[in-house]
């Protein structure tokens, strides 16, 4: 206690001796404050130099505007008088003002298509600049300039050529109103013209000014097909030029088979089809990737619409199948949607090609991908290719997907388990015995069994269905799977779905019990089957 009080007393010494100390502090700064007498004078002195400040202020403000209105006066053809440039703190672009003088846009439309002039590449490099930074500008249309770029791909000079093309490949990605004027000046047939050239910067910029064309508009392709732009590229592709020649050819073969209403074109795509299917076979073969994912992409669609006879009779297949394995992942999905189309329309002897030529070889990964848009499609295609033929069944077997069907009957989506179980039936339906006995080595009876809570209506329709067919095929082993059946449980749970409320259920399951379980130890030689 004695101890507690004495540390208690030096404590609080020690806090009066920091405050005396803080005191003397307090004291010497108040000393050390300057009198109100000298801040006045201070701020008397700040105040002398703001007039003088401002003056100097207005000075420079009249200085400027005399500059900008020499500015205005001074510039010709080769510059155009900028106005505001504002910051726009949203993304941080530049974007040029509209008020800009109608004059200066005159003179330069008018040096600009001028093809003797010295200053007409200058004009064009200014006015292509313009379309790259923003398109909807109401001078661009009142002077003609797309008319004027389309006229100076007729130049002798290569540079204004490129200008010009670069220009309306700008354009082309532009608003509905410079689009429509693009197709009105005859742009089309004047950058096709431009493909025969050995210029092979001109040829890249046509090509790319026609890629962005067609893609956005629909109208375009048929003008590019009535000029013949896709004989011209066959050509091209055959003589293997630049990489970016061969990507926009690429580009513009997709776009000719991409179509929101396939049934509105179909025609289109008939007359489409044999003429781009020769370069298509020459792409196939490239090296870069985005011309392979272009080249897969208007394969796709050319499968959508059913031309899977053309597809086969010009060996893609082959190729197509190695693409699986492409190290990119675009390109090697775009493959298997290929497939998935194919799939739609062919019957079982293209299914027995497509297997020839190694397509389950590349299927297991797909089949278990995280992706359940890709595994739900690869699985739609095992239905299609075991409800086909008994050789087709084999060869699923034979290349070990049975094990990974098993695996998928524990899938928490019940809408593939359902497609699990549909391909099962297919297989204990289309199959031979031995494909049966193979299948319950698998213990596939139990998992057949289990009836989840989450099932759906489908899924227990499949699952009772398959294990009628089981029994009523599966011979000598049939009182060894009705006492698996007993066991996991799998009678009980199928007498009381007897009582269902839909009728294919409570059919099958009642077909089961009476013809399978009409006693709890029935002999084999006193089954009855179906």
């Amino acid at each position: 206690m004695d101890n507690s009080i004495t540390e208690t007393k030096k404590e609080m010494e020690q806090l009066r001796d920091e405050l005396k100390e803080m005191k003397k502090i307090v004291e010497e700064l108040q000393n050390d404050r300057p009198s109100e007498e000298s801040f006045n004078q201070f701020r008397n002195e700040l105040n002398s130099f703001k007039q003088p400040l401002q003056q100097i202020c207005n000075g420079m403000n009249i200085a400027f505007e005399g500059f900008k209105g020499i500015q205005k006066h001074l510039c010709g053809a080769n510059d155009i008088p900028k106005s505001t440039i504002q910051a726009t703190a949203a993304n941080g672009e530049r974007k040029m003002s509209d008020s800009v003088a109608e004059e200066s846009w005159k003179k330069l439309a008018n040096i600009a298509k001028d093809l003797n002039s010295d200053d007409q590449l200058r004009a064009l490099q200014q006015a292509c600049r313009i379309t790259n930074q923003f398109r909807n500008v109401k001078h661009f249309s009142e002077n003609r300039f797309v008319s004027i770029f389309v006229e100076s791909l007729n130049s002798e000079n290569d540079e204004v050529k490129f200008v010009a093309a670069k220009a309306l490949s700008n354009i082309a990605q532009g608003t509905p109103e410079q689009i429509k004027s693009f197709i009105d000046s005859d742009a089309i047939p004047a950058l096709i013209g431009l493909l025969d050239l050995s210029c092979l910067r001109v040829r890249e910029q046509a090509l790319e000014a026609l890629a962005n064309i067609t893609y956005v508009e629909r109208e375009s392709r048929y003008h590019c097909l009535e000029r013949g732009l896709l004989k011209k590229l066959n050509k091209l592709a055959c003589r293997q030029p630049s990489l970016q020649c061969m990507q926009n050819i690429a580009k513009i073969l997709a776009n000719f088979t991409v179509n929101n209403h396939p049934l509105a074109i179909s025609e289109f795509v008939k007359e489409v089809t044999p003429q781009i299917i020769p370069v298509l076979r020459t792409l196939i073969h490239h090296y870069d990737t985005d011309v392979l994912y272009k080249t897969c992409i208007a394969l796709y669609y050319l499968a959508g619409y059913g031309y899977f006879d053309i597809i086969i009779e010009n060996g893609f297949i082959q190729k197509v199948v190695n693409l699986f394995s492409h190290s990119s992942v675009k390109v090697s999905k775009t493959v298997y949607y290929v497939f998935i189309e194919m799939v739609k329309f062919i019957n079982s002897d293209r299914i027995e090609y497509l297997i020839d030529n190694g397509i389950l070889e590349y299927m297991k990964e797909p089949l278990m991908e995280s992706d359940e848009k890709i595994q739900e499609i690869t699985v739609s295609l095992f239905s299609k290719i075991t409800a086909s033929t008994l050789c087709n069944i084999q060869a699923v077997i034979d290349a070990g997907f049975i094990p990974l069907f098993i695996q998928l009957l524990n899938h928490d989506n019940p809408e593939t388990r359902a497609e699990i179980i549909y391909i099962i039936f297919n297989i204990v339906n289309g199959g031979s015995e031995a494909n049966i006995q193979y299948l319950l080595n698998f213990d596939i009876i139990g998992l057949l069994c289990k009836f989840k809570e989450d099932g759906t209506y489908h899924e227990t329709v499949g699952a009772l269905h398959t294990l009628f067919i089981i029994l009523t095929r599966i011979g000598c082993r049939k009182q060894l799977t009705c006492q698996k059946m007993n066991d996991c449980g799998g009678t009980d749970k199928i007498r009381e779905l007897q009582t269902h409320g839909q009728d294919k259920i409570q059919y099958f399951s009642s077909l089961i019990i009476s013809q399978f379980f009409t006693s709890p130890f029935l002999k084999d030689e006193d089954v009855e089957i179906l």
